[in-house]
């Protein structure tokens, strides 16, 4: 029987959930399927949920890189609907809470997500008219 470890993660979306959020993941090797499932409640039902992690070297002398997992509808990716579930990852297996002082840090991963990854529907990003 598998338990559940509840993490805080960082939702960024326009809707009237957003901010830090707690994050119910099973208590057993992460994997993808894990993590998609534990984030599923955070988007429609009809999402295509797409996880990318993007690896980050620490601030301090006594911190180690980590990994920030952030997940998105593939199909809304770069509109103002997507919404954006960052958790943070730590020695390969372990997801830390995420606080205040990484919150900067998720809005940089997701710039560089919007940079590096295409928007899923070009069109409804021209709202600058």
């Amino acid at each position: 029987m598998s338990t559940k470890e509840t993490v805080t993660g960082c939702l960024v979306s326009s809707a009237p959930v957003n901010g830090f959020v707690e994050v119910q993941l099973n208590d057993s090797p992460l994997t993808h399927r894990n993590i998609l499932s534990a984030a599923r409640k955070y988007f429609t039902e009809e999402a295509q949920l797409k996880e990318v992690r993007i690896s980050l070297e620490a601030g301090g002398e006594d911190d180690k890189p980590f990994q920030m997992i952030v997940i998105f509808d593939n199909l809304l990716h770069g509109s103002m609907k997507c919404a954006y579930l960052a958790l943070k990852l730590i020695d390969e297996n372990n997801v830390a809470d995420l606080n205040h002082q990484d919150y900067m840090t998720v809005i940089r991963c997701i710039d560089c997500l919007l940079t590096k990854i295409p928007a899923a529907n070009k069109e409804e990003d021209n709202t600058s008219n």
